[in-house]
């Protein structure tokens, strides 16, 4: 049966899996999970690789569980290298480590510690949502009704039209602004959150050009919107506040010194 997410978890948590997977399909988002998927007979390592390349987004239960388990790990690994957005839904107070750790330690996560489930549940919802809209691929009939007389773009490779990951860094440094240089920032109308300096937040958007608005929490509320365009798999942008205004710059690639220096914004946006 074709399916939009896998869900990956150690068989530790298979209790709030199943929970994860009986509401995202109760919302019509189609889910592979073991072992109710694997067909009988069937290897599992190979039904494994299978159901993650034929996924589009991967939903990743993080607990002390998945940090000890040796499959988790892997099952992520391989959901980053087929180009799957990769949604942590954090249900206990840790944070990855060893093989998890290099992998998520870039990822915004979904924190799941409060109850009731429910609720995060909800959210998850909210954010996945989005981003399987964004894999959704254009009419395979050129001829469609209207297709003929109505101008159409040049015809762009499938994986363009994959979300791409966006990381949102605060740059702001004592030099450039005496306060705490803090950041709202919005992608197209949607709150991402709240940076201070030197935190990040990251999210995901369809190729093509979005509308960035920027508003410091100092002084005078300054309050900027830029338009930025993103390309290819990923995008690094560097905002910063200054004392008249708001910035953001695009760069090719995050600073050397990216994981030394910045760190998580406590609390943002889903995003999703």
């Amino acid at each position: 049966m074709a399916h939009d997410v896998f869900i990956s978890r150690s068989s530790k948590d298979k209790v709030v899996a199943d929970a994860i997977c009986a509401n995202l399909e109760a919302h019509g988002i189609r889910c592979w999970i073991a072992p109710r998927d694997i067909t009988p007979g069937a290897a599992w390592g190979d039904a494994i690789v299978t159901a993650i390349g034929q996924s589009r987004c991967m939903v990743v239960v993080l607990s002390s569980g998945s940090n000890d388990s040796t499959e988790v790990p892997r099952e992520v690994r391989l959901g980053i290298d087929k180009g799957l957005v990769v949604v942590p839904f954090r249900i206990e107070d840790v944070s990855p480590s060893g093989n998890l750790e290099y992998s998520l330690s870039t990822l915004h996560w979904l924190d799941a510690l409060t109850p009731p489930l429910e609720q995060h549940l909800g959210q998850l919802v909210k954010t996945i949502t989005p981003l399987l809209h964004a894999h959704q691929d254009a009419p395979s009939d050129p001829m469609d009704a209207g297709a003929a007389s109505a101008p159409r773009e040049p015809e762009r490779p499938l994986t363009s039209r994959r979300p791409t990951r966006v990381v949102v860094f605060n740059d702001t440094s004592s030099l450039t602004h005496l306060l705490s240089g803090t950041i709202e920032v919005e992608c197209d109308g949607r709150y991402l959150g709240s940076l201070r300096r030197h935190e990040y937040i990251e999210t995901a958007v369809e190729e093509g050009e979005h509308r960035l608005s920027l508003r410091h929490r100092d002084a005078k509320f300054w309050e900027s919107t830029h338009t930025v365009a993103i390309r290819g798999d990923a995008a690094y942008l560097k905002v910063f506040a200054t004392t008249k205004a708001d910035a953001v710059e695009i760069v090719s690639e995050l600073p050397t010194f990216f994981q030394r220096k910045f760190r998580r914004a406590a609390s943002g946006g889903d995003g999703s």
